[in-house]
C-alpha cells in the first residue's frame, strides 16, 4: 500500500471539487470554494493533508464550462501539470447530483482522458463522486440507481462503445455531501474513507499506463482527405491545350464539442504533372436537324440571342442546333508529321453547336 494517496479532482464549474478537496485534506481553506458559475480555481494545483489518518495529495483543477470561457487554456495547463506528477493514482470525477443529465462538457472531459491514455484502460483509474447528494434532497427521494445506470449508459454510448458490462460495474460511484463528510462518524465521511482506501490499492497511473500521450486539447481527432489530379493551370496555344495537375490534401477535424472544421487545401509535394493535348471535333454526317425555330420573334437559346425580325422586312429566321458527338486527338512527332487517332465518342456528354440561318422569300 502506498504511503500517500494521490488523486486528481475533475468536474464542471460549481460541482464542488474544491469543497471536496478541502475535506480530503482535513482543512477548510486550502482551495478556494465557490457555488457561483465563475470558477474560483484558475490553475491546476496540488496540496497535501490528512483525512482519517490517511496522508492525501489532492490535485484540484479549474472547472470546465467556465463562465469566463477559458476552458482551452485550463485544459492545456492541466494536462501539462499532470504529465509532470507521476505519483497520481486516480481521477475522481465530481458531478453534482442535481444535474438533470450529463452534459457536453463532461463528455469532453472523458474524451480528453481517452486521448491522454489512448488505447489503454484508463477507466480502471477513475471514480465517480456525486456531490450534494444529501443537500436539499429529502431522504425518501434519494435514489442512486438511476444515476449509476445513467452514467454507465453515457460512458458506453459516447466514450467507450466497446467497454464490457463487467468493466463498467468495476468503476466505483460514491454519493456524498462534502460538508457533511467533515463531521466525525458521519455516513459521508465513511464513504470518503472507502474512496481513499480504493485509490490506495492502485498503482500510479504512469506506472500502469505509461506517460501521457501528447494530446490536442481542442481537436479530438482528424482524418486526411485527398483530392487527386486537380487542375491548377490550363493554357491554350492554337489547337494545343497545356494542363498542369497536382494532388491536394486537407484535414477534417473533429472537435470535443462535436463541431467539425476543415484545414486549408495544401498541394502534396512531388505530385505535380503536366499534359499537352490536341483535339479536333467532327460533326455528325448527314442532314442538319433543326431542333427549334422562330418566325417574326426574338428567341434565346443557350444564351445566344437570335436575329429579331422586323415585321416590315420579308423573310423567315430559323435557329438550328446540331450535336457534336465524336472527337479525335492528334500529335506532332519528332519529324513534324501529324499523327491522328481514331474518332471516338465524346465521353463527357454531347457538345451542342447553335447556328442561325436566314431564308429570304
Amino acid at each position: 500500500m502506498s504511503q500517500k494517496i494521490s488523486l486528481v479532482l475533475y468536474g464542471n464549474t460549481g460541482a464542488g471539487k474544491s469543497t471536496l478537496g478541502n475535506t480530503l485534506l482535513g482543512h477548510l481553506n486550502e482551495f478556494k470554494e465557490s457555488n457561483q458559475v465563475e470558477s474560483e480555481t484558475k490553475v491546476t494545483i496540488s496540496k497535501e493533508g490528512q483525512f482519517n489518518n490517511l496522508i492525501t495529495s489532492i490535485t484540484d483543477t479549474p472547472g470546465l464550462q467556465d463562465a469566463e470561457n477559458e476552458d482551452q487554456i485550463h485544459l492545456k495547463q492541466m494536462i501539462d501539470f499532470i504529465r509532470n506528477k507521476p505519483d497520481i493514482q486516480a481521477f475522481v470525477i465530481v458531478i453534482n447530483y442535481g444535474n438533470v443529465k450529463l452534459d457536453m462538457s463532461l463528455r469532453k472531459l472523458f474524451l480528453i482522458l481517452d486521448n491522454m491514455y489512448h488505447g489503454k484502460k484508463w477507466y480502471y483509474h477513475i471514480a465517480i463522486l456525486w456531490s450534494n447528494y444529501h443537500k436539499n434532497i429529502p431522504e425518501n427521494l434519494r435514489d442512486i440507481e438511476p444515476k449509476k445506470s445513467g452514467f454507465k449508459r453515457f460512458l458506453k454510448a459516447h466514450i467507450l462503445p466497446n467497454i464490457s458490462e463487467e468493466e463498467l460495474n468495476k468503476i466505483p460511484q460514491f454519493f456524498i455531501d462534502s460538508i457533511e463528510a467533515r463531521e466525525e462518524d458521519s455516513t459521508c465521511r465513511k464513504k470518503l474513507e472507502h474512496l481513499l482506501l480504493w485509490i490506495n490499492e492502485l498503482s500510479p497511473i504512469q506506472q500502469n499506463l505509461g506517460e501521457i500521450v501528447d494530446v490536442d486539447h481542442v481537436i479530438r481527432a482528424k482524418e486526411e482527405e485527398i483530392e487527386r489530379n486537380r487542375i491548377i493551370k490550363e493554357e491554350t496555344e492554337g489547337n494545343t491545350k497545356k494542363i498542369t495537375y497536382a494532388d491536394f490534401k486537407r484535414y477534417k477535424r473533429f472537435h470535443y464539442d462535436e463541431t467539425i472544421s476543415f484545414s486549408d487545401w495544401e498541394e502534396i509535394k512531388g505530385t505535380k504533372k503536366g499534359k499537352d493535348t490536341k483535339t479536333e471535333l467532327k460533326t455528325i454526317s448527314g442532314e442538319i436537324k433543326v431542333v427549334d425555330s422562330s418566325w417574326n420573334e426574338k428567341t434565346r437559346l443557350f444564351g445566344l440571342i437570335c436575329i429579331d425580325n422586323d415585321h416590315h422586312e420579308v423573310g423567315h429566321y430559323y435557329v438550328e442546333k446540331c450535336e457534336i458527338t465524336e472527337e479525335r486527338e492528334w500529335k506532332e512527332n519528332d519529324k513534324g508529321e501529324i499523327i491522328t487517332g481514331d474518332w471516338k465518342e465524346i465521353k463527357r456528354g454531347k457538345v451542342q453547336q447553335i447556328t442561325t440561318r436566314s431564308y429570304q422569300f
